[in-house]
């Protein structure tokens, strides 16, 4: 399994009233789409090698700004400070690193941006 697909089954299981989109984009809100925005870099910590540090942009849209910013916080519980796995891929932590607000004119759309530095262990993608 690779670390997207163990991302997208974690999200799909702790957000089971969003639609959660890869690249690909659908029509649902409220959604939830992530984007690999870092190739995997890998590092040495001290206790343990080949540690690999992958970030990933979640962005969330909806029509209503509240609902944003309560989805938001829903994806930051879910994935700050997670440990153990995404979907069984094997992860050591998932560290939330930004958070933005912004409004997509266009579309009307009420959009939270947030940054998460995934580092793991295990093939990478």
């Amino acid at each position: 399994m690779h670390l997207e697909e163990g991302l997208f089954k974690y999200l799909k299981t702790a957000l089971p009233n969003a639609s959660i989109y890869g690249l690909l984009r659908g029509p649902a809100l409220p959604a939830v789409i992530y984007t690999l925005i870092s190739d995997p870099v890998s590092i040495s910590v001290s206790a343990v090698d080949q540690i690999h540090e992958t970030r990933y942009q979640i962005d969330v849209y909806t029509r209503k700004y509240l609902q944003a910013k309560h989805l938001a916080h829903q994806v930051a519980r879910a994935l700050h400070n997670h440990t153990d796995n995404l979907g069984g891929y094997p992860i050591q932590r998932v560290l939330l690193e930004n958070t933005r607000d912004s409004f997509e004119e266009n579309a009307k759309l009420h959009r939270q941006i947030l940054t998460f530095v995934i580092y793991h262990n295990g093939e990478t993608p």
